[in-house]
């Protein structure tokens, strides 16, 4: 938008100041537009004795004034008349050439750079005692503060972005400058120098005579050593200077690298804020810079600064032109002008009123400067995150009405929302203005002005992490330095030959190494640290209040991310801390912190409960055959009578005991049962109104530990249960609770007491509902079975837990159960049985044709089987997988009849009978492979082994138990030998062993830990399968008759 000429002198609101025609030169050729150039309209006060040019620069009408004559008194005249004629001024430029230190603090100054000042002080205003000057730094004596508007910008221009855009524009403006001047008979006059030019002799090096014998110059030695009347008015070269010690500068070098290789970067000044020291002399010292550089933390050293200071808000921008020693000349002056002039028009575009983005990136800079030390102790934390937490609110914001996007709430366009908005945030940017606001009213301190205690905190994410990333506001930046930082250029080319690599990459290493480490101690100084709790208390309340005024201005329309920023802090005790500070703040940020806490600590625990077999049993149970067992959940037929399972789930309580001998089929009727659809039905009737959770166990007397103890029993029945209700795990689980909410590497399994106080207040809970839980297998439990069967009894005390156990019918249930509702299974499995035989043989395609020719042989077979099963389900699995081979061979009905009478009724004597099937030249290699499978079966009781893989059982029964070569097969080979050892085993094993493939949850569960797979990165379900004996019946056979018989 074109800037109107203004109309009147009070519209002005920029005064340019400078003290040299020279510095004056370099100024005008950065206005945009005179507003003089027809004549002075504007005109001046009575008895304002300035002569002034009036115009543009970017967006600011300014009036640029030239001093009469250089030093304090003379600058404060001149401010003193400008303000009375143009009234409406709201800063002052002094601009020009200065002499600085070489150094500003880690950071060098060389000539062209440019100084801004952060303050002024007044180094000739004091006392002149006989053997010293002590300077007048009294409050009443020093220069004040800048005003509030100064102090807002220099502290964000302080900024990563605010001095890189400072800098940026600089550069810029200064080679439209110098290409403004090569168009005019001036050309060349603002030409950079170079870096011969640019030289910093040792401080002990004085500006004399150099092998002179005639004058006073002989007799310097010291700092206050005269020296003669020609020597001060000569140059260098002519005294012989050049030859004197010089500072090796790495800036310097860089920049020569730059120029050689002729990139125009070599000519780009650097901007440092900082301390300029002003007086009515030209300090030609160094002794004296290097003592005001140490003491006082001088960069720069004018004479007109003290004068306008007074009398107006004011910057001084001054170029660097000589470092302040006795070599001081000439030959820079131009140049440093030059930037001194592109810089400040640079500032005035900086000083413009940012819109709403520029100021919230500004005010998020300062805020991210922010930090607490860890060992400030918890009250600090607990502030530091309150703060953290008005800050996220801030952010969110911006994030809720899209302010950094080009689609933002439409609300934002309007002019007089920007303003409010602007002004808000320049009240956040205004409220860390400058050093001594933020610590004697906010209990700030910088890093570095105090023995800040080493800090952590910073790099851990805090509840803002996630939303600065999504604004590009990264929380690891903190943005901001308290000095200009010093940034090494590295050039391209700068080895000309082949053995110069090696020196130049070792030295771009060194460069980088030296930037790194000079970045990580800037992240250090740039932090701002809490020092006292209850002024940073007022800090945050402030800023909680600013947070509300953007609200009201624009308020948010669209949801927060508190919930899943919150989610990304890893720490929890960090979400404690959070939790503790969100007092004001407890639906949006304490409630959902709370349930996080919750969630990871019931995660934690129930990961603890867990182990990776805890449903392996009943997943390699095989599911009931096609129309079987559906009797079991019916009302019992009156010729076969057995205690009615379905009242049982509709109406019972306590035990029911479902009893069978070996093979009958327990397991797959419990499995059944347990996962029927009836059952749920039945059950919800006997919970009525409230919930009914159902749970199972498998115990596995060849499984691992956990498959067979009450341990692993009670963490799988908790870990079931409290997944259902894991609000009951603080409660049921107290300790493990408590070691989980303190943040605990390991938490501990529950102790015996602990299970049986976690049972009783799941039993006594009733607003829980009611359970029903399913234990397979009771005789396959390690250890005393009183222990189990009263374990089982408690659990089935309460009226709202009721429990269905399975097992063979071994003393000690039949004397625990027998009084109890049950069914005995061998008595009622005769149709399922012949549901099954008809299934398998009676509609196989041979047996059909056998039947055609003979119906009655047929069913005769079937019969028999049916009878000499005696309600052994496995039994009449392996007799059928006899007549299923014999049809292979095509036997008639016959032959096959004949098979069923060879079959031993006894499922020991089964075994015995396949295995004597092996053909006489495979039972050695069957032997083999039956032992090993048994000796690693039996190895579980005191070795870490949880299956039996088919690959290693394939490597081992290849390799005759040598040890193989080391070698890396690759994926077909191993699949290769998986197939084959499948082959064998189906051939040489009767049966008796099974190779299947692994559930997709024994790879990957709930704590996303991954088990041990011989696969590698991809999955394959052969090379991963697992070798399993068909039933435990099995196991048990073979530890009674040695497998090694069959070889005979």
């Amino acid at each position: 938008m074109p800037i109107s000429r203004p109309s009147r002198r009070d519209e002005f609101e920029i005064a340019i100041i400078c003290a040299l025609p020279l510095e004056y030169d370099a100024v005008s050729y950065t206005f945009d537009e005179f507003w003089d150039q027809d004549g002075d309209q504007y005109g001046r006060a009575r008895n304002d004795p300035n002569t002034y040019t009036t115009g543009r620069i970017g967006s600011s009408n300014v009036v640029l004034a030239l001093l009469s004559r250089m030093g304090k008194t003379s600058a404060a005249s001149a401010a003193a008349s400008i303000s009375m004629s143009y009234s409406g001024l709201r800063m002052a430029l002094l601009v020009g050439i200065c002499g600085a230190a070489p150094r500003n603090g880690e950071n060098e100054i060389l000539l062209g750079d440019v100084v801004i000042s952060s303050s002024v002080i007044e180094y000739d205003f004091g006392r002149q005692y006989p053997d010293k000057f002590i300077r007048k730094d009294t409050l009443q004596d020093s220069h004040g503060r800048p005003n509030k508007d100064i102090r807002s910008l220099l502290v964000t221009l302080e900024t990563d972005r605010g001095l890189d855009r400072l800098e940026q524009g600089t550069i810029s403006f200064l080679q439209t400058l110098q290409a403004a001047v090569s168009k005019t008979k001036h050309r060349g006059k603002y030409g950079y120098p170079g870096t011969l030019e640019d030289t910093l002799f040792e401080t002990s090096h004085r500006h004399k005579h150099h092998g002179s014998p005639n004058c006073a110059c002989r007799d310097c030695f010291e700092d206050s050593d005269p020296v003669c009347e020609k020597a001060i008015n000569s140059p260098c070269m002519d005294l012989g200077c050049n030859n004197g010690p010089v500072v090796d500068r790495e800036r310097l070098r860089a920049k020569q690298r730059a120029e050689r290789d002729g990139e125009s970067t070599a000519q780009h000044p650097t901007v440092h804020i900082g301390l300029v020291a002003s007086g009515d002399k030209v300090m030609k010292s160094a002794a004296e810079r290097d003592r005001l550089s140490k003491e006082e933390g001088v960069i720069a050293f004018d004479m007109e600064g003290a004068g306008v200071w007074e009398e107006l808000p004011c910057i001084i921008v001054k170029g660097v032109c000589d470092y302040a020693d006795s070599h001081k000349n000439k030959k820079w002056q131009r140049f440093a002008a030059a930037t001194a002039a592109s810089a400040a028009k640079a500032l005035l575009k900086c000083s413009i009123k940012a819109d709403a983005t520029d100021a919230f990136k500004d005010a998020i800079g300062l805020l991210n400067r922010i930090t607490a030390s860890q060992d400030q102790g918890r009250d600090t934390s607990i502030l530091a995150t309150k703060f953290d937490i008005e800050k996220y609110f801030l952010l969110q914001w911006a994030e809720r009405v899209n302010l950094l996007k080009k689609n933002s709430d439409e609300r934002l366009r309007n002019p007089d929302t920007q303003d409010s908005i602007t002004n808000v945030l320049a009240r956040i940017c205004g409220l860390l203005a400058d050093t001594s606001q933020m610590e004697q009213v906010y209990g700030i301190n910088r890093r570095g002005e105090t023995s800040a205690p080493t800090d952590t905190r910073n790099d851990v994410p805090t509840i803002c992490s996630p939303s600065l990333d999504r604004l590009g506001l990264a929380s690891g930046n903190p943005g901001v330095h308290s000095s200009r930082r010093h940034r090494p250029t590295h050039a391209r080319g700068e080895a000309s030959t082949t053995e110069d690599v090696s020196a130049e990459a070792e030295a771009e290493a060194e460069a980088e190494a030296e930037a790194e480490a000079e970045k990580e101690k800037e992240k250090e100084e740039a932090r701002w640290v809490i020092q006292d709790n209850g002024k940073f208390g007022t800090f945050v309340a402030e800023l909680a209040r600013c947070t509300m005024m953007l609200r009201d201005a624009v308020l948010p329309t669209s949801g927060s991310n508190a919930r899943k920023d919150l989610e990304k802090i890893s720490d929890l005790g960090h979400l404690k801390v959070v939790m503790e500070a969100a007092t004001d703040h407890l639906t949006t940020i304490a409630k959902p912190t709370r349930e996080i806490i919750d969630h990871r600590c019931t995660k934690s625990i129930l990961s603890t409960l867990w182990f990776r077999m805890i449903d392996d049993r009943r997943e390699t149970i095989t599911d009931a055959h096609r129309k079987t067992f559906r009797w079991a959940l019916k009302p019992p037929a009156c010729d076969q009578p057995w205690d009615d399972l379905s009242h049982w789930l509709r109406a019972g309580t306590g035990i029911y005991w479902i009893s069978g001998k070996a093979g009958s089929g327990k397991s797959t009727l419990m499995k059944y049962v347990s996962s029927a659809a009836k059952t749920k039905t039945l059950l919800s009737e006997w919970a009525g109104d409230s919930p009914c959770t159902m749970v199972d166990f498998f115990f596995w007397y060849l499984g691992t530990p956990e498959q067979k103890t009450q341990e692993g029993l009670s963490r799988a029945l908790l870990y079931k249960i409290l997944s259902s209700h894991p609000k009951l795990i603080p409660k049921a689980l107290p300790t493990m609770w408590k070691e989980a909410y303190d943040g605990g590497n390991e938490i501990g399994c529950p102790s015996p007491a602990e299970t049986k106080k976690a049972f009783r207040v799941i039993s006594n809970s009733p607003d829980l509902g009611r359970f029903c839980i399913f234990i397979d297998g009771l005789d396959e439990y390690l250890g005393n079975y009183q222990d189990g069967i009263s374990f089982i009894q408690s659990l089935a005390a309460g009226q709202n837990v009721k429990v269905i156990v399975s097992s063979r019918p071994i003393p000690d249930c039949v004397a625990a159960f027998k009084e109890l509702p049950q069914l005995d299974l061998p008595d009622l499995t005769r149709q399922d049985i012949r549901t099954y035989v008809h299934d398998v043989i009676g509609k196989h395609p041979d047996m059909k044709r056998l039947s055609e020719d003979d119906p009655r042989g047929s069913k005769q077979i079937i019969s028999d089987l049916v009878e000499k099963s005696s309600g052994v389900f496995l039994w009449v699995v392996l007799a059928c997988r006899s007549l299923i081979s014999g049809l292979a061979r095509y036997d008639d009905t016959a032959e096959l009849q004949s098979r069923v009478n060879d079959l031993p009724p006894e499922l020991e004597d089964m075994f015995q009978h396949m295995l004597l099937k092996v053909e006489p030249r495979y039972r050695s290699q069957a032997s083999r492979l039956l032992r090993l499978c048994y000796a690693e079966q039996e190895a579980q009781e005191w070795v870490e082994i949880d299956r039996i893989y088919a690959l290693g059982l394939a490597l081992v029964a290849n390799n005759d138990f040598k040890t193989p070569p080391i070698e890396v097969w690759s994926k077909e080979k191993k699949v290769r030998l998986c197939k084959r050892l499948e082959g064998r085993l189906r051939s040489l094993c009767g049966g008796l062993l099974e190779v299947v493939k692994r559930r997709t949850t024994d790879i990957e569960h709930i704590g996303d830990e991954r088990e041990f797979c011989f696969c590698g990165p991809r999955h394959d379900d052969y090379i991963d399968m697992e070798v399993r004996f068909m039933h435990r019946t099995v196991f048990e056979f073979l530890r009674d008759e040695t497998p090694t018989s069959i070889t005979a």
